[in-house]
């Protein structure tokens, strides 16, 4: 992708309020021509390419040793963000979540301290992967890195971008359900869930 068109779909994705620009948005694809794997940041309106740092090798990884994926995305987004904060899973409580998303978003765990200090990009991918390797019937695309914000993974820079908005949605909805009903709150019926997410809301 040009880096003008990747600018102008940050631009769009900050003026709908689905990210913040204050806070560093990261994303990264494999290039359709060459297969190389290329990282920018978007930050205070500039998109600047990155090739290091705890979230270029997280990124890194996921490319590298999970193969359907090829694009991962790392928004700042406020719900998302919201619901990474209180260390909890996104619930799936609307059809605004089955649009892109199966299931729980999950929360991965509270690091340790040698985590933290050590190799950091390489435990959160070790806790994405294990996420990825256990989920069944459907491989997760999204996960809520605990304390830290969402990461979304798929096949396209378009594909991750409208999962961000999708997402962002979906967590307020999730949110005020929350606020309502407290921890009674029904999640969408399993069988409702897969018939959108694997056909869409829009087929008859």
């Amino acid at each position: 992708m040009e880096e003008k068109k990747l600018l102008d779909a940050f631009e769009n994705l900050e003026k709908a309020n689905v990210i913040r620009s204050s806070f560093p948005n990261i994303i990264s694809f494999a290039d359709e021509e060459t297969g190389e794997a290329k990282s920018f940041c978007f930050r205070e309106g500039n998109l600047t390419k990155i090739t290091d740092g705890t979230f270029y090798e997280l990124h890194q990884l996921v490319l590298k040793h999970i193969p359907a994926c090829k694009a991962v995305f790392q928004p700042h987004s406020h719900w998302g963000c919201v619901w990474a904060a209180l260390g909890q899973s996104l619930p799936p409580v609307s059809l605004a979540h089955a649009r892109k998303f199966f299931g729980e978003i999950h929360c991965t765990g509270e690091l340790y301290l040698e985590q933290i200090s050590g190799n950091l990009g390489k435990a959160l991918y070790e806790q994405v992967k294990a996420f990825y390797d256990k989920s069944f019937p459907y491989k997760p695309n999204a996960v809520l890195l605990d304390q830290m914000g969402p990461l979304l993974l798929g096949d396209t820079v378009q594909d991750v971008m409208e999962k961000a908005r999708v997402l962002e949605e979906a967590a307020e909805i999730a949110y005020q359900v929350r606020m309502i009903e407290g921890i009674t709150y029904r999640h969408i019926h399993c069988a409702l869930m897969e018939k959108f997410y694997t056909e869409g809301l829009d087929k008859k």
